[in-house]
């Protein structure tokens, strides 16, 4: 069976020559070490390649051409390792969730907001799959208004898996979640976010989108999210209504307007008739506040 396997490489005789040879040479020239390595990682058997690093103590060097097939233990035989830089990116994008559920006003420990790299392997371990970074965090004020971040393992999300995160959703009585996704959602799973937005509330955000907190920007303003309370002690202080009439079919309100998608409302998850307080810094007066309408 495994024999039979490895037909699909384009040159069968010289793989096999080369490899037998390994058995019995001390060491392999650069050239051969290289052609190897590349047909051992174009192997549709990762299970026996793994044993032929382990059988093949001369050939280690095929280590440097082909990280992916290093045994890591006897747990992790046939698992990738996740490299240096998959794992910072990863702690990186987490370390952005947090603050960002800790400005949403979720409970989030001091010790997920502040967790060093190194803790963040300690606790995920070197073979890291994304789903295992998922989490459900609920609010401070009310226990009963929970949140779900997803991290699907799939580069590219389709219908499938939004409809599986639905079912979780559904269970467990929680009607919004994040999803942290590698690339652009299939037009058939954004289709079908769409049609379930009157039960589920899912917000998808791209790791790249994730990798710095934009709050933290110099030139990024604090932003607070008013009360139902103080959004009506607000309009009522200033003498406007939420609305003021209609332009275009459109409705208009009398304080400037911050679009939905705006990076930093996306940020906070600014719901359509929410009012959020800028405060900015002043040369004169010390702070500028104003406020924005989502629209």
């Amino acid at each position: 069976m495994i024999i039979s396997e490895f037909f699909f490489f384009f040159e069968l005789d010289k793989f096999w020559r080369t490899l037998f040879a390994a058995l019995r040479t001390p060491q392999l020239c650069s050239h051969d070490t290289r052609f190897v390595s590349v047909c051992l990682s174009r192997s549709v058997c990762p299970i026996f390649c793994v044993h032929f690093l382990r059988l093949c103590p001369n050939v280690h060097s095929l280590h440097k051409h082909s990280p992916a097939l290093l045994p890591r233990s006897e747990k992790g035989i046939g698992e990738m390792a996740t490299s240096d830089e998959e794992i910072t990116r990863l702690y990186r994008i987490q370390r952005t969730i947090m603050q960002m559920l800790n400005d949403r006003g979720y409970i989030v420990a001091d010790h997920e907001l502040n967790m060093t790299k190194q803790r963040f392997i300690d606790k995920y371990g070197e073979h890291l799959k994304r789903d295992s970074l998922s989490i459900q965090k609920a609010r401070r004020n009310d226990s009963s208004d929970q949140i779900f971040v997803f991290f699907p393992e799939e580069a590219k999300v389709g219908v499938k898996t939004i409809k599986n995160y639905a079912n979780i959703m559904k269970s467990e009585n929680v009607p919004r979640a994040i999803l942290v996704v590698q690339q652009n959602l299939t037009p058939f799973a954004k289709t079908c976010i769409s049609e379930m937005s009157s039960k589920f509330h899912l917000e998808v955000f791209q790791e790249a989108e994730l990798l710095v907190n934009i709050k933290e920007h110099v030139l990024v303003p604090e932003h607070q999210l008013l009360t139902d309370e103080e959004k009506k002690t607000l309009l009522q202080r200033y003498t406007v209504k939420e609305t003021q009439g209609e332009v275009a079919g459109r409705h208009t309100s009398g304080l400037p307007r911050i679009q939905m998608n705006d990076p930093i409302a996306r940020y906070y998850g600014l719901k359509r008739g929410q009012v959020v307080k800028i405060i900015r810094p002043s040369e004169t007066a010390g702070r500028y506040v104003t406020y924005r309408y989502v629209v």
